[in-house]
């Protein structure tokens, strides 16, 4: 069986490096293609001989799909990070885009890197964060009501940058998620990656929304296996 092309949305963000690397390891199984929006990016991609193509998710989804024709699966990890064009620019019509996309290239496979409680208005509604989680609930309904595809919602906590490895909360969805918890614990950006990757090799997580914190709980492959 050949290597699953992916490719990755977003692939210079701090969770997407961490994958594309991963990917890149696993020659015989991924084969990983970084779509990345500046061009200057291209060159830390072809150091580990990976492929990259430039992709600009404010522009036509005609060129959208041209980035990702060819691709066995596509997983989208970009995010306007609290710079222009903003979240409803690239949070939400981004992943639109990409949905219409994979509808015109006949991809399926969908795997998105959200948010904890992006369905719970009650942990964000009127806070800083409104207008990010406004827009990452939008993106994740329309990717739910979305018939022709087969996707993954990953939702993490707060992001950090430990080396990964680390046992999960034994989490069924969200509203699982103490404040308290929030509060506690945190999600390594490698475990995040990995649990991509366990998703791609799964289909039991396909039509599933996954909560995703570190802590004293259960390893991630027996967590994503299970789900």
């Amino acid at each position: 069986m050949s290597p699953l092309r992916v490719s990755i949305i977003g692939a210079h963000g701090k969770v997407a490096k961490h994958l594309v690397h991963k990917l890149a390891n696993l020659p015989s199984e991924f084969t990983p293609v970084a779509l990345i929006r500046n061009p200057a990016q291209a060159e830390q991609f072809k150091e580990i001989n990976v492929e990259s193509k430039l992709i600009d998710l404010t522009g036509p989804v005609s060129d959208i799909a041209a980035a990702i024709k060819g691709s066995d699966a596509v997983v989208f990890s970009a995010g306007a990070a609290g710079k222009p064009p903003g979240p409803e620019v690239i949070d939400h019509q981004g992943v639109v885009k990409v949905l219409e996309a994979l509808k015109d290239t006949g991809i399926k496979r969908f795997i998105l890197v959200g948010a904890l409680k992006t369905d719970n208005r009650s942990a964000w509604e009127g806070t800083a964060l409104h207008d990010y989680y406004v827009a990452k609930k939008k993106a994740d309904d329309a990717i739910r009501a979305a018939p022709h595809v087969e996707y993954t919602i990953l939702r993490p906590g707060s992001l950090s940058d430990g080396p990964g490895g680390k046992k999960v909360l034994d989490l069924k969805v969200d509203d699982d998620v103490t404040n308290e918890d929030i509060r506690r614990y945190t999600i390594d950006r490698a475990d995040v990656a990995e649990a991509a990757i366990l998703s791609l090799r799964n289909k039991n997580t396909i039509g599933k929304v996954i909560p995703l914190l570190n802590g004293d709980g259960v390893d991630l492959k027996t967590f994503i296996e299970k789900f």
